[in-house]
């Protein structure tokens, strides 16, 4: 391992959570940003229909990064708790999970 100590470890893990986090109050802050340039825009120039569908992209897709952020961390606390091993602990010995061989 490349700590010496279990606080090491406690202390980096900490530190990575932190960073993830300030990287989501960011992606949310400049989703904000863009959905009020849009908005804006859309004031300013009269493409109403443009800017409605770009406004509904934006959304959809910062969702679906949302989603998939949530996913990542559901495996990665899965993994980290032992999820995954107990999965397969609770499966019968010899199983191939009715694929055929």
């Amino acid at each position: 391992t490349w700590w010496s100590s279990e606080e090491e470890f406690r202390f980096f893990e900490s530190f990575c959570v932190m960073i993830l986090c300030g990287l989501a109050l960011l992606f949310d802050y400049l989703k904000t940003a863009l959905q009020a340039w849009v908005t804006e825009h859309d004031h300013a120039h009269k493409y109403t229909d443009v800017a409605a569908f770009y406004a509904a992209l934006f959304s959809r897709a910062s969702s679906e990064l949302m989603v998939l952020g949530f996913l990542a961390f559901t495996v990665w606390t899965t993994s980290r708790t032992g999820g995954f091993d107990a999965i397969v602990g609770a499966l019968p010995t010899g199983s191939n999970c009715g694929a055929d061989s």
